[in-house]
């Protein structure tokens, strides 16, 4: 693909995707056999990673009867269109709820007291941003607060907190916070509430690539579309979530108390089966982790912090 892919040619890559509106940054790498480049998506800041093979070359040049130039174009403009429809999709993102929930429990409005209470803390002005609570069954008295700017929320606009005993802890991407108010709240794990513990600290615990989402049903909100729906559109691509997906399993607690589930994990742009330790003081330890597939088209950016 180098003689393909000159300088000159990669030039007009470059200048349409600095020209597209759904583009904010990019990067492209060309080898023996194929060009790939990894573009990020506005306004999101999703990831999208695509790859043009020879044999694509090869079947665009016939179809333009051996001009080399009209077969790049097409290869480009397939590329950019495909760019434009991917950055559609995630319109549920703008007027988005919080990306996380949980199995039993819906956002609702926080009460008068508790928001202005937060809101007073961190100086802000209540009547410019959005807020919800969620009530955590597996405390005894701990509520999951979010709060977006008005008026129009996208998904990682939102910043939570967690309401204790009248103090907030600010979820940042740190087990820290959970672990200071599992010591100050009762924390109660009984079967029906494992896995709902566990997705809540593992997405608000990150690691290097973001949050470990449990993914509990194929549908999820934070899930790109074009992964888990897109059956028969040319967005359905080699790697998506279908053909990998498993129900989660919650064993019964051995003698200690500690309870073992094995779930489908979507983390950075890979999935993986992962099998998960959880002890009756919350402490969680990944015990074993199968890596399914990686480099799907979406790294799986979730923002926790401003």
């Amino acid at each position: 693909m180098r003689h393909l892919f000159d300088r000159e040619t990669s030039q007009r890559f470059f200048a349409e995707l600095q020209d597209s509106p759904h583009v904010s940054r990019f990067g492209c790498m060309i080898s023996e056999f194929s060009y790939s480049g990894r573009v990020k998506l506005c306004p999101d800041g999703r990831f999208f990673r695509f790859t043009i093979q020879f044999d694509e070359y090869q079947h665009c040049l016939a179809e333009n009867k051996g001009d080399k130039s009209a077969a790049i174009s097409q290869l480009i403009q397939t590329q950019l269109a495909r760019i434009s429809r991917l950055n559609a999709l995630p319109a549920r993102f703008n007027n988005a709820p919080p990306l996380f929930s949980t199995s039993t429990e819906n956002w609702q409005q926080p009460t008068d007291s508790l928001a202005a209470l937060l809101f007073s803390q961190l100086g802000l002005a209540t009547d410019e941003h959005i807020t919800l609570q969620l009530r955590l069954a597996f405390y005894d008295d701990v509520t999951l607060i979010a709060i977006a700017p008005k008026p129009h929320p996208s998904s990682n606009n939102w910043r939570y907190f967690l309401a204790c005993q009248g103090d907030f802890y600010i979820l940042n991407g740190l087990a820290a916070p959970i672990i200071e108010v599992n010591r100050k709240a009762s924390l109660r794990l009984h079967p029906s509430q494992v896995l709902d513990y566990l997705s809540f600290f593992s997405f608000f615990s990150q690691g290097e690539q973001g949050s470990f989402f449990l993914i509990t049903r194929p549908e999820q909100c934070a899930l790109p579309e074009v992964l888990s729906k897109e059956k028969k559109s040319e967005l359905r691509f080699d790697s998506g979530i279908e053909p990998y997906y498993f129900s989660p399993e919650v064993s019964a607690p051995d003698d200690a108390g500690n309870y073992r589930v094995r779930a489908l994990v979507y983390y950075g742009n890979s999935l993986f089966a992962g099998i998960f330790t959880i002890g009756q003081d919350g402490a969680i330890k990944m015990t074993n982790e199968q890596r399914l597939a990686s480099h799907l088209p979406y790294a799986l950016s979730i923002c926790l912090t401003p």
